[in-house]
């Protein structure tokens, strides 16, 4: 067994849940306000798994559109999380294509996971992101608790290359 640490980016638009994603994690409390991500965040989120400790070093990118020169960050990151809400509409999709597009210009062989967040707030008809497929796209619910672990596992089994990793 043997620790690991890894630098993940989180991108998405602005209110899509990505700060209520990283204070669900760390505090297990739903933050119902929106709040403006103005700047990066950094959280450390730290798991126990069956192959030892896994520290994500998170940044939060903001969503805001005035808020998109963020490539130095990208540059450092093993992992990406692109999350968009449930209620996102096809007229969105330019907008997740470009968070991920930046990133893939700096490393295109970085791993991506997608993340429809909010699916507590819809029937089930959700906009699949583009690159999106049944192994790197989750559908969670802040609120719900549904699926939150889900994203950081599979950047752990990808990033380490062991399918067998589990949080415990």
């Amino acid at each position: 067994m043997h620790n690991m640490e890894f630098t993940i980016i989180l991108v998405g638009n602005g209110g899509v849940g990505k700060s209520t994603y990283i204070k669900k994690l760390l505090t297990n409390t739903f933050q119902q306000q929106y709040l403006t991500t103005v700047s990066p965040t950094y959280q450390s989120l730290v798991f126990n798994s069956n192959r030892g400790l896994i520290t994500f070093n998170v940044i939060e990118i903001p969503g805001q559109e005035i808020f998109t020169d963020f490539t130095g960050y990208y540059t450092i990151a093993d992992g990406v999380i692109s999350m968009n809400e449930a209620s996102t509409g096809i007229s969105m999709q330019q907008w997740i294509e470009k968070w991920v597009n930046k990133v893939k210009q700096v490393n295109n062989s970085i791993p991506i996971v997608y993340c429809t967040n909010k699916i507590d707030c819809t029937k089930g008809k959700y906009y699949t992101p583009k690159g999106a497929n049944g192994n790197n796209w989750f559908k969670i619910s802040c609120k719900n608790n549904t699926n939150l672990y889900q994203p950081l596992l599979y950047l752990a089994r990808n990033l380490s290359n062991d399918p067998s990793i589990q949080f415990i």
